[in-house]
Parts: C-alpha cells; structure tokens; sequence
C-alpha cells in the first residue's frame, strides 16, 4: 500500500531548552586508514553497548568505537571483504547517498552501499575479528538507493531516489515485504520507539519534516530551512534534525525546541544514543576541514533514591523549590528533602550535605543520590506503648542497678574524657548490636558500667568487660535510646529503633 506525502505549516513555538552540550569530535586519525576520508561519513549507535559505527565511504569500511573513559578508540572495522559481494558497495566518489542503522533490540546491523546498490546485514558473532557476521546480502535492483533506517518492530526499510519510495525488507532474509510509502522526492527518513515515521524532503529545501503515525500524515515541522539527517530519541518522542549549517532538536508538536550552529564543517548523518545520553553528527568536509563525528551530550534527569518515606526536590533559585529537571554534565543541583507524615530525615548518600535536609551534587556520568529517611520514634502514641512496656521489672531494676555500679568502676569512668572509649552501633532492620572498644594505657582488658536510656529512664545495665560490649535490643519498642558508658567521650550514643 502506498502514502502519498503531503506538506502543512506549524507556527514554531515551544520553551527554551537547554541545548545539547558540545563534547568535541573524533575523525578517524585512530583508525587503520588515518582518517575518514573525503566526503560524507554516515553514523549509527549501539545504545545496548553505546558504541558507535561510522561509514568510512572513503576508505570503503565500516568503523566501530568506543569510549573508554576519555576518549573514543576504533576496536574493529568491517572491511566488506567478508560479505558475499565482497564489498559495501560504496560510491568510488563518496556522497550523502549511503545509510547505516541498527536494530536496538537485536544488536543487527544494517549497511547500505549506494554504488552497487547493496543491502547488507550482520548479527552479532562472537568468533568473528570484528564481532559481526553476514547474515545475508541483496542487491536492490531498483535504482537510485537514498537512505536506510529500521523500523520499531525491527524491519529495515530504504529509500529509492529514482522511484520517489521508501520500501520494507524482511529483516530474516532482506526480501522485500510489499509495503511502501510513496514519497514526492529523494527522501530521508526515520522512526522512533512507538512506530511514528518522520521523513523530510530535501531537494525542495522547502517541505520541512513530514510526522506521520500508524501511516496516516498528520502535520510537517517547517523551520523554513535546509534539514537532511533524522535521528529520534526513544523515551522523550523528541526528533533531532541535521540541517547543513545548524543541529536542531523538536518536540512531538513539530516546536524547535533548541538549533545550535555547526562548530566545523557541514552537519549531515546523525544517531542518538537515549541510554547514555549522548548525541553523534557526522561532519562532512567543508572548507577544507576532515570528516569527523562531533559528540554531543543530552540533558538528562539524575537518578534520586528514595529511601523511606519522603520526597526530594530542588532549590532552582534561593527559597524556590521545584521538581528536578534535567542537567548536563558539570552543572550542579542543589537537592532539599523532605520528611513525610511520621518521618525524619536521616541522610543523604551521593551528594555533599550542605544543611540540615540540604545537598549539592555535580551530575555526570554515574551519579546517583539517595535520601534516607526514617519512621519518627517520639509520635505520641508511639511514646506511650513504649512506656507501658517499661514499667515492668526493666523499669523497676533499671534505677538501683546504675546506682551501685558507679562506685567501683570508677576508674574506668575517668578514661573517658581521654578518648579511650569508642562505640559503634550497628541495627539490621529492628536487630540492634552494640560494640564498645576500651583502649586502657595501663590494662589490656577494662571493665566499664553502662546504662540504656529513655526519656530519664535507665531500660537496662550492665558491665562491659574485656574492652567490649554487645547488646541485642530487639525486644525494646521504637524510639531513641541513650546508651551512657563510664568514661565515653562527649555525649552518650544515640540508638534509634524503628
């Protein structure tokens, strides 16, 4: 069945967003070849891996990279040779004309060669030198192959110059489907994670982006200017164009969200990595400038746990708390968390604490925050089964116990202001366990009283000897505990049962 393509205005409109951040480029001087070549490289991303495949259209190859960390390093080439052609079937004089793509749920790659008018596909291997076997190869006898991309459900369709089409392959054994779409011209085209088709039509300049879903048109983006490259980004039904001379990112209504000049020479092919959050344009040469990709970053929202019961906000402006956005790498956020009903704030973990319930944290690659939150043990009603608990022979025995005690330990008492008692309290869910460590100058082992309490209440007594003591708590009701051992420096240990 074929579509016709048709072209509508839009008023461009839309928020200001912040713009894709400029990483700088890698032009091939990795490679065996030294370089790209003259002409136009065409790019596609394994997001499953995040590494990225250029057509080398100069030297006839395809190139693999990936990022190491710092910088991004070619770890294999596919030649052609292996295919049944024995080529790509690159133009001698290499052009616009080539395509490349991948599908994300299978790992399979997809190789247009324009001058032999050659489909290929390869499936990941592992016992192959540049880790991808063919998995079939046709010649497409219809003339004037444009421009390759795979669908959602994983079909590879081209476009045809000559017939003004887009055709769907099978993807097992790259025969043609039947199905189609009519075009009005040389076409470029791509799809995004939900099966919508945007295709733009580049020899009037004029038509702009054509959006179509479930085939049936719907409405064109009109910038008014040349864009060729089309690349969506799954997961924010965001499109991004490669206009020649500008970078342009679209949201789903067809408003240019940001368009940001080229840095070098003219944008052509580009691929979004939505996983790592990166952006790849390929640079053809102008002015004398080398083929090149150029590595954008993408805004991304930061990962924030939740731990317990509360929420986490930002600080965008001083006293102005709003929702978290998204950020590029470098740019700091200012994180606020805050409590729910029956919660305190604990912690954070990730970020640098700059109050109370306050942090501040620089996103990049791998950052991660998570705020704490606990069950707040002084509720009332909490409070008041605590004490009816207490009052049997824990609550009687508690005050006489300390009492005797203090007298002969004494000694030990007064080690404590000398920083020879040390506690650590470790609780696994509500099992508590207490270590005290005694470090005497003049004894190898010591002996200290100690008392558990609440709210001026001794819950508990004993002595610590050989320099440690252990306490299972599990039996107390919730709430916070002062543990007091003779001669512990500063304030007594805080335990807190949930």
């Amino acid at each position: 069945m074929a579509f016709v393509l048709f072209a509508a205005a839009l008023v461009l409109a839309g928020p200001a967003a912040a713009e894709p951040k400029d990483l700088g480029t890698f032009n091939g001087s990795e490679t065996a070849a030294g370089s790209f070549g003259k002409g136009v490289p065409k790019v596609a991303v394994d997001e499953a891996s995040g590494d990225v495949f250029v057509i080398d259209g100069g030297n006839n190859v395809v190139d693999r990279f990936h990022f190491d960390g710092l910088a991004w390093k070619p770890v294999a080439e596919l030649k052609g040779s292996e295919t049944t052609a024995g080529s790509f079937g690159f133009p001698a004089i290499p052009g616009p004309y080539d395509g490349i793509a991948i599908d994300q749920s299978t790992g399979e790659l997809y190789v247009l060669g324009s001058n032999l008018h050659l489909l290929t596909a390869f499936q990941p291997s592992s016992s192959s030198p540049s880790g991808y076997e063919e998995l079939w190869q046709k010649e497409l006898t219809a003339g004037g192959v444009f421009s390759l991309a795979v669908d959602s459900a994983g079909n590879p369709w081209v476009s045809f110059a000559d017939l003004n089409e887009i055709r769907q392959f099978d993807p097992a054994s790259g025969e043609p489907t039947g199905e189609s779409l009519s075009t009005t011209e040389p076409t470029w085209f791509a799809f995004d994670s939900t099966g919508v088709l945007y295709v733009d039509q580049p020899v009037s300049h004029k038509s702009g982006i054509s959006k179509y879903v479930g085939g049936q048109f719907e409405e064109t983006f009109d910038s008014g200017e040349f864009d060729i490259g089309l690349a969506t980004e799954a997961g924010s039904d965001n499109l991004f164009s490669a206009g020649g001379f500008y970078l342009k990112e679209w949201d789903s209504a067809g408003n240019q969200i940001t368009k940001v000049p080229r840095a070098s020479g003219l944008y052509w092919s580009i691929a979004v990595d939505a996983t790592h959050h990166r952006l790849f344009v390929a640079e053809a040469t102008a002015n004398g400038e080398e083929p090149a990709v150029r590595v954008f970053a993408l805004p991304a929202p930061l990962p924030i746990n939740v731990n317990g019961e509360g929420s986490v906000e930002c600080e965008t402006e001083p006293g102005e708390i709003e929702p978290c956005g998204t950020f590029l790498p470098g740019e700091v956020a200012q994180l606020v968390a805050t409590p729910g009903s029956g919660s305190v704030f604990a912690g954070w973990i990730g970020c640098k604490q700059t109050g109370e319930a306050t942090c501040e944290v620089t996103f990049g690659e791998g950052t991660e925050v998570t705020a704490v939150f606990l069950r707040d043990g002084t509720q009332g009603s909490q409070g008041e089964k605590g004490a009816t608990g207490a009052t049997g022979p824990a609550g009687a025995t508690g005050p006489q116990g300390p009492a005797g005690a203090p007298g002969p330990q004494g000694p030990q008492g007064k080690q404590g202001p000398a920083g020879k008692v040390t506690c650590k309290v470790k609780q696994k869910g509500k099992k508590v366990k207490v270590t005290c460590k005694v470090k005497s100058a003049s004894a190898s082992s010591s002996a200290l009283p100690w008392r558990l309490m609440r709210h001026g209440r001794a819950y508990s007594h004993g002595v610590a000897r050989d320099g440690r003591l252990e306490l299972d708590l599990s039996h107390l009701r919730a709430g916070r505990y002062q543990l007091h051992v003779g001669g512990q420096r500063g304030s007594a240990t805080t335990i807190v049962i949930g």
